[in-house]
């Protein structure tokens, strides 16, 4: 029978691929979280007003008092740590 070079031979071989796949995929998760967090962090000013789209992800974040920029600022750089940890440590685990 001839193998379809679109399906990798790993593909139906259960347990290991399937962690390896959700681990490659939480990879690419936390790398677009950490560019989107710094690209928050560059543009946010917490003094002037936020735009409700930015109130909005930074709900998202888990940042919900968005009347103290001291809050906002120390809670966005927690976040962006955390998740490059995570990033970090998951890395390593894969060899990426």
């Amino acid at each position: 029978m001839e193998q379809n070079s679109l399906i990798p031979d790993h593909f139906n071989t259960p347990g290991l691929s399937a962690l390896f796949s959700d681990k490659k995929l939480r990879l690419v998760e936390l790398q677009n979280k950490v560019l989107k967090l710094n690209a928050m962090a560059e543009t946010l000013d917490p003094y002037k007003e936020i735009p409700t789209e930015t109130q909005e992800e930074l709900k998202s974040l888990g940042i919900l008092v968005l009347d103290d920029p001291f809050a906002i600022t120390n809670q966005l750089v927690v976040i962006l740590e955390d998740t490059v940890e995570e990033l970090h440590k998951l890395e390593s685990e894969l060899g990426a």
